[in-house]
């Protein structure tokens, strides 16, 4: 018999979560990228418009330099934006991770060669020229800025540049037309540049926390909404959990409460009877308080009001109380109950794995006919593993999920209609509950094997 995989938990589900730090960052990012079209046909036309009007009252070959170098620089960050947008829409993050990157060097460089520009205009005959040209810089400066100020490390790499690119500007005016002379005009500009980068960090780091402060924000209330969106179904699966339960245990008390009218109708006509009838009353009551016992064990399981009390628990002393337990009931069945013992111990809750290994037993019992049922310990890599082994009628492929579920009864396996399928749904969550792992290897005919795995033996 191959192995199945491990049943999952009925109860944990883990999810891969994403801090809230990580959201924010990815989702400043996402600003970034998603205004770098706009932001780029919008300094294409300044930057044609810019050369238009100073062609003529400027060098043209530093112009057309300057223009060059802008529409090469321009040119990347559009390929680096579609690259960027392919990695995104291909779930790509590690590439999207990397064409970030590079953007981020390359936004720098542009703010630079903006802000270098005024070396063109600075000092030209026409000074409407001049001035109109320096209110499109300034105003490429303040655009940017407020485009990346949601990534505040890439709005300071910017400003820095822009800033480097203005005063670069103004001393080599002053080195090459002035030769090293400023007049008040070029101080002016200088303390100007100087006011207006100061305002540029300032806006930009308020821009910045303002933001940020909302991803925060929409982070946290999507979390509260994801949280109560899952306690609502939490709640609506206990309550639809219940109410099979309670569906399904009127069914299943149907047949003993009826027996038990049956037989107390009869007891009354024929009091002679009483030997006859006693122990079939006694069965259909003990069928009754099964029933009982099962829900209370599942409801404070689903509740979870049923705690641990972890200890150390001798191996040896589990398996002969179980042994003295269980085997007069094999022997009432003809049915052999064999032990392998090992001299270890275990860390883990000794009355829920009793309540385990007996549950299994005794649904080992229950559906075999001949042969008998074996309880063997045995070491494993991942620590001691306790299997519970029966030569009964065994389980299809189909159903070996499903056997752990409330209510759940085979309908092709004799035997099993007597049951209420409360059994192995109980030692599926109580093994939960102490962290150990199920397993379940069966075949139609040839028996079942039913393994359950604990810690390292101490």
């Amino acid at each position: 018999m191959s192995p199945s995989p491990s049943l999952p938990s009925p109860v944990r589900k883990k999810k891969t979560a994403v801090t809230e730090a990580q959201w924010v960052r990815s989702e400043c990012i996402r600003h970034v990228m998603a205004s770098v079209l706009e932001t780029q046909l919008l300094m294409f036309c300044a930057m044609v418009f810019t050369t238009a009007l100073l062609y003529g009252h400027t060098s043209t070959l530093v112009l057309m330099i300057w223009f060059t170098l802008n529409s090469i620089v321009s040119a990347l960050r559009l390929w680096l934006l579609q690259s960027y947008i392919k990695s995104d829409q291909a779930n790509h993050l590690a590439e999207r991770a990397v064409y970030f990157q590079r953007y981020t060097k390359l936004a720098p460089v542009n703010g630079f060669i903006w802000g270098i520009s005024v070396y063109l205009f600075n000092g030209i005959p026409a000074p409407n020229i001049a001035i109109f040209c320096l209110i499109v810089v300034l105003i490429f400066g303040m655009f940017s800025v407020s485009n990346l100020s949601s990534y505040i490390r890439l709005m300071n790499r910017f400003i820095w540049a822009y800033c480097a690119g203005l005063f670069t500007a103004v001393l080599l005016h002053i080195a090459i037309v002035q030769n090293f002379k400023p007049d008040s005009v070029q101080l002016w500009y200088l303390t100007m540049i100087a006011i207006f980068v100061f305002m540029q960090f300032r806006v930009g780091a308020r821009m910045n926390t303002t933001y940020v402060d909302g991803l925060k924000l929409q982070y946290r209330n999507r979390n509260l909404i994801a949280s109560l969106t899952e306690q609502r179904e939490t709640a609506l699966t206990a309550v639809a959990t219940k109410n099979r339960m309670l569906a399904s245990a009127a069914h299943d008390m149907r047949q003993p409460v009826l027996a038990l009218d049956l037989y107390a109708g009869w007891l009354i006509e024929d009091p002679t009877a009483s030997q006859d009838i006693a122990p079939k009353i006694a069965a259909s009551t003990k069928a009754v308080i099964n029933l009982f016992d099962s829900l209370f064990d599942m409801s404070r399981l689903t509740e979870g009001q049923v705690g641990t009390n972890l200890e150390m628990v001798d191996l040896e002393v589990l398996m002969y109380e179980l042994f003295s337990q269980y085997h007069p009931i094999a022997k009432s069945k003809n049915l052999e109950l064999r032990t392998r013992v090992l001299q270890e111990t275990v860390f883990t809750d000794h009355v829920l794995l009793v309540r385990i290994l007996g549950n299994l037993v005794s649904n080992a019992l229950k559906y075999t006919q001949s042969g008998g049922v074996l309880i063997a310990c045995r070491n494993a890599k991942q620590g001691i593993v306790i299997e519970v082994w029966d030569t009964g009628v065994g389980i299809s492929a189909d159903q070996h999920s499903l056997v752990f579920k409330e209510f759940y009864k085979s309908p092709s396996n004799a035997g099993t209609s007597d049951g209420f399928g409360l059994g192995l749904a109980i030692v599926a969550q109580l093994a939960d509950l102490i962290g150990a792992e199920l397993k379940l290897r069966s075949r139609p005919g040839r028996g079942t094997v039913v393994s359950i795995q604990l810690g390292h033996s101490v």
